[in-house]
């Protein structure tokens, strides 16, 4: 079955995409991939993004396929796309992997749609992998800034953290989605 459209992408949606490939499948898979990491390097975005599409055509539980679609519309400021990447990325690797959570708080940071879940994300980042210089400097930039915007922010309800919060629902479905919820249990923990 396809993957549907949108985050919030179930888990059990994923796993029922998941089909055995073949070694010609295989081969191409690489073959898009290289290919789009070429288009990627030398600042083809969009054309490394149609490589990835199609090898996650033939693969689609490829979490490392989602996380480079998740850059390529990063640099293409395609936000929701690159939100929707992330979070499949998320979701295959049960919340393990750093570029997929740096990417989706990078979507969040650029808005401005949720300071706080992009705080979140870095975290998770930083923790996955702790000497990244990118994630670190990204995190710290917004916990320097944290403090001016949100000043007492632990006292207010979650949506009156960030006056955007209900238009990211709305227009991200981020309610549907699987990890959405996570960064309100703990982004304050250091």
């Amino acid at each position: 079955p396809a993957i549907p459209t949108g985050t919030g992408v179930a888990v059990a949606t994923l796993a029922g995409a998941i089909h055995p490939m073949s070694s010609d499948d295989a081969v191409q898979v690489d073959a898009l991939k290289e290919e789009g990491k070429q288009h990627f390097q030398s600042g083809a975005f969009e054309e490394a993004s149609k490589c990835y599409k199609a090898a996650l055509e033939l693969q689609p539980q490829n979490h490392v396929l989602h996380n480079n679609l998740a850059m390529c519309a990063i640099k293409l400021r395609w936000w929701p796309i690159a939100m929707d990447h992330a979070d499949r990325a998320l979701v295959l690797t049960a919340g393990n992997d750093a570029k997929a959570w740096y990417r989706r708080g990078l979507v969040f940071l650029e808005t401005d749609m949720c300071a706080l879940a992009a705080f979140y994300d870095f975290k998770q980042a930083s923790a996955l992998e702790p000497s990244n210089k990118q994630i670190k400097a990204s995190l710290y930039e917004l916990r320097s800034a944290m403090p001016s915007r949100y000043d007492g922010w632990k006292e207010y309800p979650r949506r009156a953290l960030d006056p955007h919060w209900e238009a990211v629902i709305l227009h991200m479905n981020l309610d549907q989605s699987p990890l959405v919820n996570l960064y309100w249990t703990d982004f304050t923990d250091n």
